[in-house]
Parts: C-alpha cells; sequence; structure tokens
C-alpha cells in the first residue's frame, strides 16, 4: 500500500511538471510568434517610410510643373511597379498605381495623416496591403500621398515559424 501511494504521488508529480512546461512552451511559442510578426510589422512600416519619402521627393522635384502635370508624371511612374496612390487638394484621386487600381483597392481619400505618418491596413481581403499615408503641400496646396505593400510579403515566413 505504501509503495502505490509512493507511485501515485511520483505520478500525480510527473503529470504536474509535464502540464507546467506544456504551457511554459506554448506560451513561449506564442510570444515568439507574436514577437515575429511585430517585427516583420516594423520591417514593413520601415521599407513604407522610405518609399513614401522617395514618392515625396519625387512629387517635390516636379512640383514646378503643375499639379496636372504633376499628375501625368505620376502615371508615368507607375510603370515601376510601385504601389501608390496621391490625392488633390480636394480629395480627388490625381493618381494610383495600377497594381492597387487592378485589386479594386479603395479610391477614397483616407482619414487626414496629421503632421506625420500614419500606417494603417486597407486593401480588399483578397489583396490586404500595409498603407503609410503622408500630408505634403506642394505650391501652398494640400495632397495626401499614400504607398502601399502587401502583406502576404512575409506570410511565409509565419506560416513556416
Amino acid at each position: 500500500m505504501n509503495r502505490l501511494s509512493a507511485r501515485s504521488l511520483r505520478t500525480r508529480l510527473t503529470v504536474w511538471y509535464c502540464c507546467v512546461l506544456a504551457l511554459v512552451a506554448l506560451t513561449l511559442a506564442g510570444a515568439s510568434r507574436w514577437a515575429l510578426a511585430v517585427s516583420l510589422d516594423h520591417a514593413l512600416d520601415q521599407s513604407l517610410r522610405y518609399r513614401l519619402i522617395g514618392l515625396y521627393g519625387f512629387i517635390n522635384d516636379n512640383k514646378y510643373a503643375g499639379l496636372d502635370r504633376l499628375a501625368n508624371r505620376l502615371r508615368e511612374l507607375d510603370h515601376l511597379g510601385e504601389l501608390f496612390q496621391v490625392f488633390g487638394p480636394q480629395g480627388e484621386l490625381m493618381a494610383q498605381s495600377d497594381g492597387l487600381a487592378r485589386h479594386h483597392v479603395s479610391t477614397q481619400p483616407p482619414p487626414d495623416p496629421g503632421a506625420g505618418m500614419v500606417f494603417r491596413r486597407a486593401g480588399t481581403p483578397r489583396f490586404p496591403v500595409r498603407m503609410a499615408t503622408q500630408r505634403i503641400y506642394v505650391d501652398g496646396q494640400p495632397l495626401i500621398i499614400e504607398v502601399a505593400d502587401p502583406e502576404r510579403k512575409f506570410e511565409g515566413v509565419l506560416t513556416e515559424f
């Protein structure tokens, strides 16, 4: 009887230890996946930040041509495969890349980003994108510029993890 009691206690401790170990392992795996997802979002945002700065530089270099010619120059930029859209002073769509148009990304002006850059999720369920938005001024007129990158870009990394 004494021996059965000891086995029972040993068995219960072993089961308890395995459950705690499994809980710790699951918590660690979940936290690691979350940290990886946050890190990938940060990398995507950094890439968008630099592309937004590049689009702003392109607009700044071509701002002296006027808004109509600027819209034509932006349409020429579309052939590089960039995902972007530019909204005029009244919120009208001045230019949108073929990639965003092809996937039916909204042509409605985004919420006013204020003085800084704003990152948001947009797109369609079949083509989700992460967007960076910024308000700039050309000849004293406000424009809202956006660049996008597919969220599925890093999907394989999370799936394999």
